[in-house]
């Protein structure tokens, strides 16, 4: 089988996005004019890196919501200023520069927000497609085609209720036993039904 390597990577990793404080500190994914993907690595505990250093606090709050698959883990981090940053006036300045706003004659855009970001990077040999192969002397060795054995009205409405997508239940990090499958043979809809699961949608 012919395949190709790939990389899956979450598009707030690259260069230019709204993580500001990724942006602001570096250690993220750039592409040059001809598509070649390739990290840039954080300035951060450098002489001249703003901020200088993050910490993060050594245990967090482990919580599971009733009506959540995933656990919620949150914990504190500490941006450290550069004492030798003969450009921060004051402790008014450096809060302004994290927040944002207006001090004296200086203006910040900021280095936090209130979004939800992942960090997801992951590289895998794939099949090519076949349009892929076209005039080439590659083979092709996927062909995809989608069914739609059930419709979950419940799960349907609640995803398109979130503010985003990273909210989600991820199939890749739920139980493996919430997947065992009952042979339903005499169903008209689908071969296998998995009862363990059904609560969630």
């Amino acid at each position: 089988m012919t395949t190709k390597d790939t990389k899956i990577i979450d598009l707030n990793l690259f260069s230019g996005s709204s993580e500001l404080l990724r942006q602001s500190v570096g250690g993220f994914y750039n592409a040059t004019d001809v598509g070649k993907v390739y990290f840039e690595q954080s300035e951060i505990n450098t002489d001249h890196a703003r901020p200088m250093q993050i910490q993060s606090a050594e245990s967090g709050e482990f919580s599971i919501a009733s009506e959540a698959i995933l656990p919620s883990i949150k914990y504190a981090n500490r941006l450290h200023g550069n004492p030798s940053d003969t450009d921060t006036m004051s402790d008014e300045d450096w809060k302004t520069f994290i927040i944002g706003g207006q001090f004296a004659n200086k203006s910040y855009t900021g280095v936090l927000n209130n979004a939800t970001y992942a960090d997801h990077y992951n590289t895998s040999p794939l099949p090519y497609l076949p349009r892929e192969v076209i005039n080439t002397d590659n083979q092709a060795s996927l062909s995809i085609t989608t069914e739609y054995y059930n419709y979950y009205p419940r799960f349907q409405n609640t995803v398109a209720a979130l503010d985003t997508e990273l909210q989600a239940p991820n199939f890749y990090l739920l139980d493996e036993s919430l997947f065992a499958h009952a042979e339903t043979p005499g169903s008209s809809i689908s071969k296998y039904e998995y009862r363990s699961i059904k609560n969630y949608f």
